[in-house]
């Protein structure tokens, strides 16, 4: 018998469900962030996320607190709530900015700068993505830089840029064929 792949969607949601139930402190957090990205596009991954701020408020973290903020963010943006992502990953970026989370804050200005391209914003669009694609490039992570070359190549492309968008487009594909898989940017 093998399990079928929603049977162990299901296991690991009650395996989840269980740790919550046990956890404390940080580790409780972190459970309902995954929870959150697990339930991203309905509103029990929102009531998640939510959780996850309160706690981290109440923890006094603020990493938790800007990981909180930024899955809040994600959830608004998988549900077409672009100005509340906005104001979540703004939030978010603050407090990582003041933490100095470097990965974070690549990741956070990926998210903004998706963001304003979905709001048809270009030329906040491209500031947010080129100025994350700098920063992934700085700190060497060369997944974000992937990442965010895709997306810069879909700003070109909507922009009528579609040779160059085409290119860096390609140049993240070498990148992840190289460091990674492709399977990586879904």
């Amino acid at each position: 018998f093998i399990p079928s792949l929603g049977q162990d969607l299901k296991s690991k949601e009650d395996s989840l469900l269980y740790s919550l139930s046990k956890a404390k402190d940080s580790d409780k957090v972190a459970i309902l962030l995954e929870l959150s990205e697990k339930f991203i596009d309905s509103e029990i991954g929102y009531d998640y996320a939510e959780q996850a701020l309160e706690q981290a408020t109440s923890l006094n973290k603020p990493k938790l607190r800007a990981d909180a903020l930024y899955s809040l963010g994600r959830y608004y943006n998988v549900n077409w709530l672009d100005n509340e992502a906005l104001e979540s990953y703004s939030k978010a970026l603050e407090i990582y900015t003041t933490i100095k989370n470097q990965e974070s804050i690549a990741q956070t200005k990926r998210q903004i700068g998706r963001t304003y391209r979905y709001l048809d914003s270009m030329d906040l669009a491209i500031r947010y993505t080129l100025e994350s694609l700098e920063l992934a490039q700085n700190i060497n992570d060369k997944r974000k830089e992937a990442e965010a070359l895709l997306d810069y190549g879909d700003i070109l492309i909507r922009l009528n840029k579609c040779a160059e968008g085409i290119a860096k487009q390609t140049e993240a594909l070498d990148i992840l064929s190289e460091f990674g898989t492709q399977q990586e940017l879904y």
